[in-house]
């Protein structure tokens, strides 16, 4: 456990860490400023939580949650100390650590960094008039993102989470991509180059929705209540977190065997 505290530790209070949760902070506040302007202050509280998932800047938060530690292992790969780990706290203690800490970073980055959207939301709502209470709990609703046009708070705060357990998980495959082609560069694009790919996959074999992965970040799955969709798509995007760390996992035992 003190191990475990101590690959935590370096991933979370470190320099890369909190410049990620500035970055990713700061891009979604340049790209809601620059529309705020152009809208109507009085809807304001419908434009934010828009943008703030669905805007410019949504595609770039798998990238910036890889930031931190997603290069972790790479970095004891290259420095060789692997070995030195790898006895001090066993093959599979070890690779499971850096996959949660991995993984942990990746969601507290994107939470962080929408909390402090959050706090600005909240302000704007408070000095433009906008409804921050609950929807009323009807069939109509559906899906977390039809909260969007009924309760922009709440909207906000489920796709928060929605977002965060899916920088979790690119967090962890950005870790991946390192275990095939040692680069830097290669962990901090493969997130984006895949969630592009997928986009291409998809449109060209007309996939139903409920095998889409951003259908579940955003929420948009339908079933007899929002609260249903969320829960779901926070167990889908968790199993998919568990699959991707186990695939990790393998990959790092391999290289320790194989060299």
């Amino acid at each position: 456990m003190t191990q475990f505290r101590m690959i935590l530790k370096r991933a979370v209070w470190s320099k890369r860490f909190f410049l990620a949760v500035a970055t990713l902070t700061m891009l979604v506040v340049a790209v809601l400023w620059k529309e705020g302007q152009l809208t109507d202050r009085n809807q304001l509280y419908l434009i934010i939580p828009d943008l703030a998932f669905r805007g410019p800047s949504s595609s770039l938060y798998m990238i910036i949650a890889a930031i931190p530690f997603s290069t972790g292992f790479l970095e004891d790969w290259q420095h060789n100390t692997l070995i030195y780990n790898w006895v001090r706290s066993g093959i599979t203690r070890y690779t499971h650590q850096m996959i949660v800490a991995t993984a942990t970073t990746g969601f507290l980055v994107v939470l962080i960094s929408y909390a402090n959207i959050y706090i600005l939301f909240r302000f704007v709502l408070s000095t433009s008039g906008g409804t921050v209470g609950l929807p009323e709990l009807s069939a109509q609703v559906r899906s977390v993102l039809e909260l969007y046009a009924i309760s922009p708070n709440l909207y906000f705060l489920l796709s928060a989470l929605l977002l965060s357990v899916s920088g979790a998980f690119w967090s962890v495959y950005s870790m991946l991509s390192t275990t095939y082609l040692p680069n830097v560069f290669v962990a901090m694009a493969a997130p984006l180059f895949t969630s592009k790919l997928l986009v291409v996959i998809r449109s060209i074999l007309r996939t139903p929705l409920f095998l889409h992965y951003d259908a579940y970040v955003s929420g948009s799955i339908q079933f007899d209540s929002w609260v249903t969709s969320f829960l779901v798509s926070v167990f889908v995007l968790l199993m998919l977190v568990i699959l991707i760390g186990i695939w990790t996992s393998i990959r790092m035992k391999r290289i320790f065997e194989h060299g």
